[in-house]
């Protein structure tokens, strides 16, 4: 076979190696991730609550109409959508869950795609796809939510570290506070670009502590 035709198969092959690998994994987190079997709890009706009022009209706000301080306003809004697209039913609110316990897989392939191979990403999607835990707590306490923000954050502050792009940084911050909105839990990764400056010589760089310092400084400016 001449060397044009082999060159373009293995060209067709690695373009339909990087599309099935994303999309099996898509249609396996629907598989995974049903609402057939899910009960409300507490964290997930309170957010259905919030959401419900945003939704009539009220703004943020309690039961009792006082207005709501201690978690962000980020998750409410995005159910209160789902209402006015599918009506307003506790269904409505586990499929907003269940599109970023679905998107989390696929981000996680990709993510690990670009620090290491596709192998790589695949056997981590994989994993994350069988892990009963992540299943069983993604309805419950919105642990699929702040993670697919968080995620996305990581991969940004990882190329914004690799080439010294402020641009990156900002946008790093900006969904880490995303995900902080949803869920507090992500404010314990403020140490982290530090930490990899620290540690890793190659990104020792003065342009590297200013974008980290603009990191932080966009994440508590929008939290």
């Amino acid at each position: 076979m001449p060397p044009e035709r082999l060159d373009n198969l293995s060209i067709r092959r690695k373009v339909m190696g990087e599309t099935l690998a994303p999309l099996t994994i898509f249609l396996l987190g629907l598989f995974t991730f049903t609402t057939a079997q899910i009960l409300i709890a507490s964290d997930m009706g309170w957010h259905m609550n919030a959401a419900l009022n945003m939704f009539n009209g009220r703004g943020y706000v309690d039961m009792d109409w006082s207005p709501l301080f201690k978690k962000g306003p980020i998750w409410p809004f995005m159910i209160s959508l789902t209402y006015h697209l599918f009506g307003v039913s506790p269904w409505s609110g586990f499929w907003a869950v269940r599109i970023f316990a679905v998107l989390n897989p696929v981000l996680i392939y990709y993510f690990g795609k670009k620090l290491y191979d596709n192998k790589i990403g695949l056997a981590a999607s994989m994993l994350t796809l069988s892990s009963y835990s992540v299943n069983y707590w993604s309805y419950r306490h919105l642990d699929a939510v702040w993670p697919f923000f968080t995620i996305i954050s990581i991969l940004y502050l990882y190329l914004a570290i690799e080439k010294n792009n402020y641009i990156y940084f900002i946008i790093s911050g900006i969904l880490l506070a995303l995900a902080y909105l949803v869920k507090h839990v992500p404010i314990l990764l403020i140490p982290l670009p530090f930490i990899l400056i620290f540690f890793i010589k190659d990104y020792r760089s003065k342009e590297n502590i200013k974008g980290a310092s603009l990191w932080l400084f966009v994440f508590f400016f929008i939290r």
